[in-house]
């Protein structure tokens, strides 16, 4: 690995360097104080440095923060400056953002009450997987796609039922498809 570094690079060193946790922590605060909602109502989905470029100008070392409501889609997106200065809110619309390990376990387990599903999975070894469903008729309410697999074999994990379960209603809407494969 080279150690040479552009003089332009060098220059930037402060712009560019990585996000430090005071300022992650202070990006968020102001982040929270401008949604005006309370914190258990408010979930941070992730703070990431935000550089904007402007032509002939130094860049802008900013920090952006994911907010959403727990069982919604919808996502608020808010810039901080170095100050803690908000300079940004605005609505992204629904976006399949990455699914916490809450929301799976919230969402496997709406899906195992279910009778069907609970049928489909009886004496097999389960382990689950996830994928972004389609957004389109579930308006802001998060969606979580459950794959469930039959891991009696790690190395071969056999489908056995793919759901997707609505967090806001709680509710399977949609059991895409169920696989028998058991031996006859």
């Amino acid at each position: 690995m080279t150690t040479d570094m552009s003089s332009l690079t060098r220059e930037l060193r402060d712009v560019l360097a990585p996000l430090g946790a005071d300022e992650e922590r202070r990006a968020i605060e102001a982040a929270l104080a401008v949604s005006g909602e309370r914190r258990e109502t408010v979930m941070v989905r992730g703070a990431e440095l935000a550089i904007d470029k402007i032509r002939g100008n130094r860049p802008l070392r900013r920090v952006r923060v994911l907010l959403t409501a727990p069982t919604e889609s919808v996502v608020r997106e808010v810039l901080v400056d170095l100050n803690g200065k908000v300079v940004s809110d605005r609505e992204l619309g629904p976006r399949n953002l990455p699914y916490l390990e809450s929301e799976v376990e919230q969402a496997r387990a709406v899906a195992q009450r279910d009778e069907q599903v609970a049928k489909l999975l009886a004496g097999y070894t389960v382990g689950v997987g996830t994928f972004a469903p389609m957004l389109g008729g579930a308006g802001r309410h998060r969606l979580v796609g459950l794959h469930f697999l039959d891991v009696s074999n790690p190395d071969v994990p056999r489908p056995l039922t793919s759901v997707v379960v609505d967090l806001a209603t709680k509710t399977l809407v949609h059991d895409t498809h169920g696989h028998d494969t058991r031996e006859a």
